[in-house]
């Protein structure tokens, strides 16, 4: 993984993701990894191609007042409803340091 594309992000996040890529996937090599823009967070948010499938790494940024603080329990209800991507890494102590 080169700067780019996590080039906008902290070195601490830039970590936080190598840890994240590695505990989600091993020593899998990584295709491609792409920024996706958009959104009304504050997170980082990136395709990521290994093995042939496509992936959606997130990454927090700044806390804001009106986060959901049971975001991540939400998440993994949707997944577990069929309506949301199955969920292959949260650290959810780190993303928010």
């Amino acid at each position: 993984m080169g700067k780019i594309p996590f080039d906008t992000l902290s070195p601490e996040q830039h970590e936080n993701v190598r840890s994240a890529l590695a505990a989600a996937f091993g020593s899998a090599p990584v295709d491609a990894i792409t920024r996706v823009t958009g959104g009304a967070t504050t997170a980082s948010t990136f395709r990521v191609d290994i093995g042939g499938r496509r992936y959606l790494l997130r990454a927090e940024g700044e806390p804001s007042p009106l986060r959901n603080p049971h975001q991540y329990v939400s998440m993994r209800i949707a997944t577990e409803a069929g309506i949301a991507p199955e969920i292959h890494y949260i650290d959810e102590v780190t993303a928010w340091r």
